[in-house]
């Protein structure tokens, strides 16, 4: 009796290790972290390039249509970037087999109060109340707070927690004086590019650092055993 009392606790203890194993793996998977770091990459390179042109030349006839038109390119890379995360966000995991994670559903306020922060530093800065400096670190730690609010709800906390406490790291680093990397250029390139920059460069890192979280936790899920069996080559002793 005993005996069985043993077995049963072992096969609950293994059980519940299984699943929390399988649950941080599932939580885990973030290289589709990419698809928008990529998207995000291009439109920096994009404005980066057409400021570069309309510097090369300035007061050409083209310049409007160029700034126009490279308005239209990132309008459509946005919707771009937003219909391949909804279709391939866990496409990179497919090999692993399919797991559905039960998110909840984001309240509003948490939208309304991570928007209101990012675009009252704007309004704050162009207002010159704030320095471009300030209002660069306002956003992007807003972001990284709301990265790290939303990684329960959604479900993916390790990516949220690398993510989230980056972006804020990146805010102190601002804040404290290091050189912006767009400092030179029009406000709205200075303040949006910075922005974007860090974002990417943070996702990126994100995306690299989780990903190797996520294969040591599926070796380990690939080591364990159904309940009774033993592993090739090993006796019950």
């Amino acid at each position: 009796m005993s005996g069985d009392i043993k077995n049963r606790k072992e096969e609950a203890e293994k059980l519940n290790r299984l699943g929390r194993l399988v649950d941080k793996y599932a939580q885990s998977r973030a290289l589709g972290l990419l698809i928008p770091a990529v998207i995000l990459g291009t439109i920096v390179a994009l404005i980066i390039g057409t400021t570069e042109l309309t510097d090369w030349k300035p007061g050409g006839w083209w310049a409007p249509y160029l700034n126009w038109g490279t308005i239209g390119i990132i309008a459509g890379l946005l919707w771009l970037g937003a219909k391949l995360v909804a279709r391939y966000e866990f496409s990179f995991y497919q090999r692993d087999g399919k797991i559905e994670l039960q998110t909840e559903k984001i309240p509003a306020w948490w939208w309304v109060a991570f928007f209101a922060a990012v675009i009252g530093s704007v309004f704050l800065s162009l207002s010159e109340v704030i320095s471009v400096r300030w209002a660069l670190a306002l956003a992007i730690g807003s972001t990284g707070v709301f990265v790290l609010c939303i990684g329960k709800k959604e479900k993916a906390m390790p990516v949220c927690a690398v993510l989230g406490s980056l972006l804020i790291v990146e805010a102190v680093v601002i804040a404290a004086g290091v050189p912006i990397p767009f400092a030179g250029k029009e406000w709205l390139y200075s303040f949006f590019l910075t922005f974007e920059t860090s974002v990417v460069g943070a996702g990126l890192i994100s995306a690299m650092v989780v990903h190797i979280y996520n294969r040591r936790i599926l070796r380990k899920l690939k080591k364990m055993r159904p309940f009774g069996e033993q592993e090739p080559g090993k006796s019950d002793s």
